[in-house]
Protein backbone atom coordinates (compact mmCIF):
# COMPACT_ATOMS: atom_id res chain seq x y z
CA UNK A 1 0.00 0.00 0.00
CA UNK A 2 2.72 2.28 0.60
CA UNK A 3 4.27 1.88 -2.59
CA UNK A 4 0.99 2.46 -4.05
CA UNK A 5 0.85 5.81 -2.31
CA UNK A 6 4.44 6.73 -3.73
CA UNK A 7 3.03 5.57 -7.21
CA UNK A 8 -0.03 7.54 -6.67
CA UNK A 9 1.62 11.09 -5.75
CA UNK A 10 4.13 10.63 -8.37
CA UNK A 11 6.99 10.50 -5.73
CA UNK A 12 10.85 10.67 -6.31
CA UNK A 13 12.95 7.97 -5.21
CA UNK A 14 14.55 9.83 -2.36
CA UNK A 15 10.63 9.57 -1.01
CA UNK A 16 10.65 5.90 -1.61
CA UNK A 17 13.78 5.23 0.19
CA UNK A 18 12.56 7.11 3.39
CA UNK A 19 9.62 5.74 3.18
CA UNK A 20 11.05 2.19 3.03
CA UNK A 21 13.22 3.76 5.75
CA UNK A 22 10.40 4.75 7.83
CA UNK A 23 8.14 1.90 7.45
CA UNK A 24 11.02 -0.65 8.67
CA UNK A 25 11.77 1.23 12.07
CA UNK A 26 7.83 1.66 12.71
CA UNK A 27 7.34 -1.99 12.00
CA UNK A 28 9.95 -2.39 14.65
CA UNK A 29 8.38 -0.64 16.91
CA UNK A 30 5.30 -2.21 16.37
CA UNK A 31 6.59 -5.07 16.73
CA UNK A 32 8.62 -4.80 19.89
CA UNK A 33 5.62 -3.36 21.45
CA UNK A 34 3.11 -5.93 20.89
CA UNK A 35 5.82 -8.13 22.22
CA UNK A 36 6.45 -6.37 25.58
CA UNK A 37 1.83 -6.70 25.48
CA UNK A 38 2.26 -9.63 24.75
CA UNK A 39 4.57 -10.86 27.69
CA UNK A 40 2.56 -8.20 30.28
CA UNK A 41 -1.05 -9.02 29.34
CA UNK A 42 -0.70 -12.41 27.26
CA UNK A 43 -1.44 -15.04 30.09
CA UNK A 44 -4.93 -13.12 30.15
CA UNK A 45 -5.95 -13.39 26.19
CA UNK A 46 -7.03 -15.78 24.23
CA UNK A 47 -5.92 -16.18 20.73
CA UNK A 48 -9.54 -17.35 19.05
CA UNK A 49 -11.17 -14.64 20.92
CA UNK A 50 -8.95 -11.17 20.50
CA UNK A 51 -7.88 -12.25 16.66
CA UNK A 52 -11.23 -11.37 14.84
CA UNK A 53 -10.99 -7.86 17.21
CA UNK A 54 -7.75 -7.09 15.71
CA UNK A 55 -8.23 -8.37 12.07
CA UNK A 56 -11.25 -5.83 12.51
CA UNK A 57 -9.20 -3.17 13.85
CA UNK A 58 -6.62 -3.95 10.78
CA UNK A 59 -9.32 -3.72 8.11
CA UNK A 60 -10.39 -0.53 9.37
CA UNK A 61 -7.04 0.97 9.15
CA UNK A 62 -6.58 -0.14 5.49
CA UNK A 63 -10.15 1.31 4.29
CA UNK A 64 -9.64 4.31 5.87
CA UNK A 65 -6.31 4.92 4.64
CA UNK A 66 -7.77 4.03 1.54
CA UNK A 67 -10.48 6.26 1.31
CA UNK A 68 -8.19 8.62 2.45
CA UNK A 69 -5.76 8.27 -0.76
CA UNK A 70 -8.74 8.16 -2.78
CA UNK A 71 -9.88 11.64 -1.56
CA UNK A 72 -6.78 13.06 -2.24
CA UNK A 73 -5.68 11.71 -5.15
CA UNK A 74 -9.21 12.86 -6.66
CA UNK A 75 -8.96 16.06 -4.92
CA UNK A 76 -5.31 16.94 -6.56
CA UNK A 77 -6.66 15.71 -10.33
CA UNK A 78 -9.48 17.71 -9.73
CA UNK A 79 -7.09 20.45 -9.09
CA UNK A 80 -4.81 19.34 -11.53
CA UNK A 81 -7.92 19.83 -14.37
CA UNK A 82 -8.77 23.47 -13.18
CA UNK A 83 -5.26 24.72 -13.80
CA UNK A 84 -5.13 22.85 -17.09
CA UNK A 85 -4.72 24.80 -20.61
CA UNK A 86 -6.86 23.11 -23.19
CA UNK A 87 -5.53 25.21 -25.22
CA UNK A 88 -2.04 24.36 -25.69
CA UNK A 89 -0.14 25.29 -29.17
CA UNK A 90 -2.59 28.65 -29.30
CA UNK A 91 -1.82 32.11 -28.15
CA UNK A 92 -2.14 32.71 -24.62
CA UNK A 93 -2.12 36.43 -22.94
CA UNK A 94 -1.96 37.30 -19.32
CA UNK A 95 -1.89 40.63 -17.65
CA UNK A 96 0.34 41.22 -14.79
CA UNK A 97 0.13 43.64 -11.70
CA UNK A 98 3.46 45.15 -10.99
CA UNK A 99 4.38 48.23 -9.00
CA UNK A 100 4.90 50.38 -11.82
CA UNK A 101 1.93 49.18 -13.79
CA UNK A 102 0.73 46.76 -15.76
CA UNK A 103 2.42 44.16 -18.11
CA UNK A 104 0.46 42.10 -21.00
CA UNK A 105 2.78 39.23 -21.31
CA UNK A 106 1.61 37.20 -24.64
CA UNK A 107 2.74 33.98 -25.70
CA UNK A 108 2.57 32.75 -29.16
CA UNK A 109 3.58 28.88 -29.48
CA UNK A 110 1.82 27.85 -33.19
CA UNK A 111 4.55 25.24 -33.75
CA UNK A 112 7.58 26.80 -33.29
CA UNK A 113 9.65 27.48 -30.07
CA UNK A 114 7.90 30.19 -27.74
CA UNK A 115 7.57 33.93 -28.74
CA UNK A 116 7.13 36.14 -26.05
CA UNK A 117 5.52 40.26 -26.27
CA UNK A 118 5.65 42.46 -23.51
CA UNK A 119 3.01 45.54 -23.61
CA UNK A 120 4.00 47.70 -20.37
CA UNK A 121 1.09 50.84 -19.26
CA UNK A 122 0.80 52.68 -16.54
CA UNK A 123 -2.87 54.33 -15.94
CA UNK A 124 -3.24 53.37 -19.40
CA UNK A 125 -0.54 55.32 -20.72
CA UNK A 126 1.63 53.04 -22.47
CA UNK A 127 5.58 53.15 -21.60
CA UNK A 128 8.79 51.36 -22.74
CA UNK A 129 11.24 50.57 -19.50
CA UNK A 130 15.22 50.14 -20.29
CA UNK A 131 15.55 46.68 -21.66
CA UNK A 132 17.98 45.30 -19.77
CA UNK A 133 15.55 45.69 -16.48
CA UNK A 134 13.16 43.01 -18.24
CA UNK A 135 13.36 39.06 -17.65
CA UNK A 136 11.53 36.27 -18.77
CA UNK A 137 12.26 33.66 -16.96
CA UNK A 138 10.63 30.32 -17.71
CA UNK A 139 10.18 27.52 -14.69
CA UNK A 140 11.25 23.50 -15.24
CA UNK A 141 12.21 22.29 -18.59
CA UNK A 142 15.56 21.25 -19.79
CA UNK A 143 15.10 22.88 -23.61
CA UNK A 144 16.89 26.06 -23.89
CA UNK A 145 15.47 28.48 -26.71
CA UNK A 146 17.45 31.41 -28.19
CA UNK A 147 15.22 33.89 -27.53
CA UNK A 148 14.91 37.70 -29.56
CA UNK A 149 13.19 40.16 -27.44
CA UNK A 150 12.03 43.59 -28.09
CA UNK A 151 10.23 46.15 -26.06
CA UNK A 152 8.30 48.59 -27.59
CA UNK A 153 5.06 50.56 -26.52
CA UNK A 154 1.74 49.67 -27.58
CA UNK A 155 0.53 51.23 -30.71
Amino acid sequence: MMAAFIVAIRGTSWQAMLLGISAAISHSFIIWALAALALRYGSQWNAETTAPYFHLASAAIVAGLAIWMLWRTRRDVKAAAAHEHHDHGQNETRLIQTSRGIVELSVFEDGVPPVFRLVFSTHGEAFVPDASSVAIVTPGGTDSYSAQFSVRSKA
